[in-house]
C-alpha cells in the first residue's frame, strides 16, 4: 500500500493550477464561484467522537473562510464543556456565514478522506467544487 502512495505521488507535477494565492499549514476547503481556493485536511485524533470532529469541521470552515476574506478582502438547555463553548463562540464571531447540508457526493472535503490520488483528484470535483455552487 505504501508504495502504491508514493508511486501516486508521482502525479503531483502532472496536477496544474492556473493560479497562485498562496502557501499556508491549514487545511479546510473554501471555493469561490469558480475555483478552489483554500483547502485544509486535518488527521483526526483515534479518541475524538463524530460530534466534536462535526464541531471542528465547522469551525475549521470558519477559520478558512476568515483567512480567505482577511487575504482577499446549536444551542442546547444543559451547559456545554469549555471545549465546545469555546469553538462555538468563534465559530459564531463571523456573522455572514450561513450553514447547509452537503452530500457526501457533493462534498469536495470528503474526497481527503478516501485516499484520492493526485490524479484521481485532477478529474473530480476537488478543483472546482460542486456544480451546483457554480450556479448563480
Amino acid at each position: 500500500m505504501w508504495l502504491q502512495v508514493i508511486e501516486a505521488l508521482k502525479d503531483i507535477p502532472l496536477c496544474h493550477l492556473p493560479r497562485y494565492i498562496g502557501i499556508t499549514q491549514e487545511k479546510s476547503v473554501v471555493y469561490s464561484l469558480v475555483d478552489l481556493i483554500f483547502s485544509k485536511t486535518r488527521l483526526v485524533p483515534q479518541n475524538m467522537t463524530i460530534p466534536r470532529l462535526e464541531l471542528m469541521g465547522v469551525l475549521i470552515g470558519v477559520r478558512a473562510l476568515k483567512f480567505v476574506t482577511s487575504e482577499l478582502h446549536l444551542q442546547s438547555k444543559k451547559p456545554l464543556s469549555a471545549f465546545v463553548t469555546n469553538r462555538l463562540k468563534e465559530i459564531k464571531s463571523l456573522k455572514e456565514v450561513t450553514f447547509k447540508h452537503v452530500s457526501s457526493e457533493d462534498n469536495p472535503a470528503d474526497l481527503a478522506t478516501r485516499g484520492k490520488s493526485p490524479r484521481e483528484l485532477t478529474s473530480s470535483i476537488w478543483w472546482m467544487g460542486p456544480t451546483w455552487l457554480k450556479k448563480p
